[in-house]
């Protein structure tokens, strides 16, 4: 796939139905709590739809990767991996390739 290209439509659609589950979840817990409160669902929902985003895939995989060295941390609290840079390449992965719809 060029580097540059979108995700296809059905490609974004397979994505959806499989991260439907997290969507709402995501978006009933906004609803109660505010977007700040919902941060990890957040999270999960973007690694899921990118896990399913060909050219995202990679991006997702070292999120997850981090995210699991994160939880399994046996080190010192303020040494505990934050994983943002992951995320934000995530982010921007799915920001270039990821065809709106109504989700």
């Amino acid at each position: 796939m060029w580097p540059f290209s979108s995700a296809s439509r059905e490609e974004c659609d397979r994505a959806r139905r499989a991260c439907a589950s997290k969507s709402s979840a995501l978006r009933q817990c906004v609803a109660i709590n505010g977007e700040r409160a919902c941060e990890g669902l957040t999270n999960d929902y973007d690694a899921c739809r990118a896990s399913r985003v060909g050219a995202c895939k990679s991006a997702a995989e070292a999120f997850e990767k981090c995210a699991r060295r994160s939880v399994n941390w046996m080190g010192s609290p303020e040494d505990v991996p934050t994983c943002e840079g992951e995320l934000r390449v995530m982010r921007r992965c799915l920001r270039r390739r990821w065809k709106p719809s109504a989700e």
